[in-house]
């Protein structure tokens, strides 16, 4: 019918140095009278919230990698309806009956009736025949220009390096999971490395082909930017906290904690000199 549901993260985020919080995913429906009551909270994250039938279906990470889950409408009989091991659903949507989501830059359909779960094939997608349009990565998640003609770019957990033009293409050796690619110096990028203990600062440079990854756990990055100069990157994580670190000594400094938020609205000034912040 039309009753609502909606899901919501807490972070929460104790005082006493050293402990990293937790998060709680919850969700509410509302009653008949316009109410809403809480029928689900644990100890994880939730997202997407639908409806279908007399069930209520989510994603959550309940057993340490995303699924597709459900529950009656008084938040009992929990189920675990899929069994993904390369990339986590997102986005679930649903006309009441099926639910569409993504997954690895692909949509797919999932029908509760059967729990079957099928990728839509999509076909291209047409241009005007005057128009021109160069698409780096048919999966394009983050990118960020280089010196000279170069892009770096992140496509499906992947760093990549090519040329403007698309005809020179590098990869980065780095496994997948890779985010927010960000120039850090004439011939080096810095990105973040996901894993399922937390994130890490990694930098490759492409004129000799190495990389090395920084060992601080970061929690998990919800933003990254580096100076003009590639003396440092700027983090924010889901700790709420704002976060620099030396590309050169590779040490941390704390510069913001909020209780309330993350803090991912932020600028390096041109000159390297400052940090402005939204808080």
């Amino acid at each position: 019918g039309n009753r609502r549901i909606i899901g919501r993260n807490t972070y929460e985020l104790p005082h006493w140095k050293g402990y990293r919080g937790g998060t709680r995913g919850k969700i509410w429906i509302e009653s008949d009278d316009g109410k809403f009551k809480k029928i689900i909270d644990i100890e994880t994250h939730v997202s997407s919230p639908v409806l279908v039938g007399q069930r209520i279906y989510f994603i959550t990470d309940l057993e340490g990698f995303g699924q597709i889950y459900s529950t009656d409408l008084d938040g009992k009989d929990m189920r675990k309806h899929t069994d993904f091991r390369d990339y986590y659903p997102r986005h679930l949507n649903t006309d009441g009956k099926r639910i569409v989501f993504s997954m690895g830059g692909s949509l797919y359909i999932f029908k509760p009736d059967d729990e079957k779960v099928e990728r839509l094939e999509i076909g291209d997608v047409e241009s005007p025949e005057d128009r021109v349009t160069s698409v780096p990565s048919k999966f394009l998640e983050d990118f960020s220009i280089l010196d000279g003609d170069l892009i770096a770019l992140v496509s499906r957990g992947q760093a990549f390096i090519q040329d403007a033009s698309g005809n020179y293409v590098m990869k980065v050796p780095q496994p997948l999971r890779v985010r927010y690619v960000r120039r850090a110096g004439d011939t080096k990028i810095a990105f973040i490395h996901g894993t399922r203990d937390g994130d890490f600062l990694g930098i490759y440079d492409y004129r000799n082909g190495k990389s090395e990854i920084f060992g601080e756990n970061l929690g998990n990055v919800f933003a990254m930017s580096v100076d003009r100069s590639g003396k440092f990157a700027v983090v924010a994580n889901d700790r709420f906290e704002l976060m620099m670190i030396d590309l050169e000594s590779k040490a941390s400094t704390l510069i913001e904690r909020s209780n309330e938020g993350m803090i991912t609205d932020f600028t390096i000034s041109d000159n390297s000199r400052f940090i402005a912040y939204s808080f």
